[in-house]
């Protein structure tokens, strides 16, 4: 049990510290626009619960791993909203959004892992996977197409 939940939080906080680094380096050298860089942090925030539900066999230590993965975020976006150019880099468009969504997703990961995995069984696992992914792929979706997701309001 400790082998699991320190190889799979390894493995999940290495899957962000990479999904970063390569985020901002395509960033710098592709000069991508935007829209397009929020669009790929959200698929790959919403892309790290593959990492949760392959590393883990047990869904407290994979709940466990969100939790100490999401601390460790909130923490490290609170330090470094001192930073203007930190948070430029990000693309948020209001003070305290990165943190926010991040709280949001991470919150809403913990909750998906204990309901679908933890009351379903070790078989419905794989149910925590879509609706993380259809928020990370239909989230930024609106501003990509052109269109305002508040247009029908």
């Amino acid at each position: 049990m400790l082998r699991e939940t320190l190889v799979g939080t390894a493995a999940f906080l290495g899957y962000y510290l990479a999904m970063v680094a390569v985020l901002f380096s395509l960033s710098r050298w592709l000069k991508l626009p935007g829209e397009l860089f929020r669009k790929l942090l959200h698929v790959s925030v919403a892309a790290s619960a593959f990492v949760l539900v392959h590393m883990f066999e047990t869904w407290y230590l994979a709940a466990l791993a969100a939790v100490s993965v999401g601390l460790l975020s909130y923490l490290v976006i609170t330090w470094a909203e001192r930073f203007p150019r930190i948070m430029k880099a990000l693309r948020e468009r209001a003070p305290g959004e990165v943190r926010s969504s991040l709280t949001l997703i991470f919150l809403t990961m913990i909750g998906l892992i204990t309901l679908g995995w933890g009351w379903l069984g070790a078989e419905a696992r794989y149910m925590v996977i879509a609706p993380l992914m259809a928020w990370g792929l239909g989230d930024p979706q609106p501003r990509s197409s052109g269109r305002d997701g508040d247009a029908g309001r």
